[in-house]
């Protein structure tokens, strides 16, 4: 457990200085004095209130009793309860300003790794999120942070807290009767051992159990919701509730286990304390001692019992939750180590040139595998691209189309080959790509917020340029849908745009490609929801642009790609054949095949 609490203090955020802790373990040390002061104090008290005459026989209360100036037995036991009070005042405030303290270190801790985590997995590398589901990102930003924080470093605190203040109070009643604090203290050094024998390991099977049943239901609630539409559709809303209810019941079940372990902690500590105690009693009142003294040191291990109940049930429950949340930990340990490992090396590319594209971006032997697979989806790529001309991508499904734009645009990075810039190599740089391209993806994800939020994506509102929201909406031929809602720009499209056709949708999305006015454009099937009035109308927008941007379709539809300059014709991850549109016709047998088995509104797809 020492190995995993260090690997708790390796992941706090950078941004949380370390030294902020040197108060925090400070305020413990002084918590726990005070903690044994307040328990020490009574027996004093008990001893004055027992025999007054001791104030003048005993040594240290004598002598505080002279410092006071002797102000009589009843004056000095008035100062004494008083002193007392202040002081259990004095240490209960200590303690909650120190818990306050420590609560807020922790808490900005946890909110400052939900965005540490939340920043590393945008800027992971695409491939990455081709492997992970959103559900088991969503638990670890969200869920694991919290959890290592509030369950496993808040307990780690509160135990260093229990644990010096056992020792202080344990070294004040080795101080009274060195014999009743051995006794006391064999009692709950086996109890102790038993304990973490036997609960920890079952809170760390728990612990796991929690973090696979928290990811497994997150993705339930997350398809459950994602394809409602297609499951009333298809009467299927039962499934989805099944395959929940099915994580929920076993989640009731592992957590009322968990909370059984964690209550267990009290009644075995005050069995253990009082067996002790009672031990301790029988043990004083077989030596022969004063009365007074008997009556002084039973009150105090009673008080001092009273006070390590406390202390032994929040050791107990700290290292039980401890256990139980480090598999969270686990969880996210590797994510924040490799993303900080990926940070450090973007900054070591910092004064990376952005490499402005003059003339040509080239593709030469690109050849690129995706994880797990034993074949390549692109295998010895090469191809030019003009700048300000129109290239289309085409070929059947699985030819590797959109793999090779999402190298293009950099999302993913070739295992062979070298992408290549006015004669320049950029393969391994990222700033090349920097403001460059603007993207239409098939699905268009839309925000639950304005059309205004949704085309000037990623932007507050006072950061909008109205000039570029002006052309990007005239160039989607999106006006007649502004001026068709009440409150034009600013109308809400609800969570997914649900509130929006398919066509609509999309242009959108062309919309907000449009709007950072970006070198290069890519259109994955980003027309194949337009009417052909609306294409025919887009179609004419883009040959406007036609030298002022270079343009990428990924398309089926003729109408869409027989402008442009270049026509590629994909096959197996390869290039089997380009050129124009013309020459392809003329040239190129799969082509014109595809080409006279389809009229120019359906799919070349074969």
């Amino acid at each position: 457990m020492i190995n995993q609490l260090k690997r708790t203090l390796r992941i706090l955020p950078p941004k949380i200085n370390k030294r902020r802790f040197i108060p925090v373990f400070l305020f413990i040390l002084i918590s726990s004095w005070l903690e044994a002061l307040g328990v020490g104090i009574v027996f004093p008290l008990v001893k004055v209130i027992a025999d007054p005459s001791s104030v003048q026989s005993s040594g240290l209360l004598s002598n505080i009793y002279s410092a006071l100036g002797a102000p009589g037995e009843g004056a000095f036991l008035q100062l004494l309860t008083a002193a007392v009070l202040v002081i259990f005042v004095i240490k209960n405030a200590f303690y909650v300003f120190m818990m306050n303290f420590n609560l807020r270190v922790v808490k900005e801790s946890e909110a400052a790794l939900c965005e540490e985590l939340l920043l590393g997995y945008l800027q992971a590398p695409w491939a990455n999120h081709l492997k992970r589901n959103s559900g088991d990102l969503l638990h670890s930003i969200m869920i694991a942070p919290r959890q290592v924080h509030i369950s496993v470093l808040w307990p780690a605190l509160e135990v260093c807290v229990e644990i010096l203040t056992l020792l202080m109070i344990g070294t004040l009643l080795f101080v009274a009767d060195p014999i009743m604090m051995f006794a006391a203290t064999g009692f709950v050094v086996i109890a102790m051992f038993v304990f973490l024998k036997v609960i920890p390991p079952r809170m760390a099977a728990l612990g796991m159990a929690t973090v696979r049943i928290g990811k497994s239901s997150t993705v339930a609630i997350q398809q459950a919701l994602g394809g409602v539409k297609e499951a009333k559709v298809l009467g299927r809303e039962k499934f989805f509730w099944n395959v929940f209810s099915k994580e929920a019941q076993e989640r009731a079940i592992v957590e009322r286990h968990q909370k059984i372990l964690q209550t267990i902690s009290r009644p075995v500590a005050e069995t253990v304390l009082m067996a002790g105690m009672l031990s301790s009693i029988l043990i004083v009142l077989s030596v022969d001692r004063e009365g007074t003294d008997v009556i002084a040191t039973l009150s105090l291990f009673a008080i001092a019992a009273i006070r390590l109940l406390t202390s032994f049930n929040r050791l107990a429950t700290g290292i039980a939750m401890i256990r139980n949340s480090l598999p969270m930990l686990d969880e996210i340990y590797d994510d924040v180590m490799s993303y900080r490992v990926a940070m450090a090396q973007v900054k070591d590319k910092a004064d990376e040139v952005v490499v402005p594209i003059e003339h040509v971006l080239s593709l030469e032997n690109i050849r690129y595998q995706y994880p797990g697979r034993d074949d390549a989806v692109l295998d010895d790529i090469s191809l030019s691209i003009d700048r300000g001309h129109s290239v289309a991508l085409v070929g059947s499904s699985g030819a590797g189309k959109t793999t090779l734009a999402d190298i293009i645009l950099g999302l993913l990075e070739p295992q062979e080959g070298k992408i290549v810039i006015d004669g320049r190599e950029v393969t391994r740089q990222r700033a090349w790509r920097q403001n460059l391209f603007g993207y239409v993806p098939q699905s268009i994800y839309l925000l639950d917020d304005t059309l205004r939020a949704n085309i000037a994506f990623g932007l507050a509102s006072d950061q909008v340029d109205e000039t570029n929201l002006r052309e990007a909406v005239e160039l989607a031929c999106i006006q007649d849908l502004v001026d068709s809602l009440p409150d034009g720009l600013d109308t809400v499209v609800g969570e997914g745009g649900v509130r929006m056709s398919g066509g609509e949708r999309q242009r959108l999305g062309i919309a907000r490609a449009l709007y950072h006015r970006p070198e290069f454009i890519v259109f994955d099937e980003a027309t194949s929801a337009l009417d052909n009035v609306t294409e025919r109308k887009f179609s004419d927008a883009l040959d406007e642009l036609h030298g002022r941007r270079t343009v990428i379709f990924i398309a089926h539809r003729l109408s869409t790609i027989e402008r442009c300059d270049k026509i590629v014709l994909l096959g197996d991850g390869r290039v089997v054949a380009q050129g124009t549109y013309a020459e392809l016709m003329e040239n190129c047998d799969p082509f014109k095949q595809m080409a006279l088995a389809n009229h120019e509104d359906t799919s070349i797809d074969v």
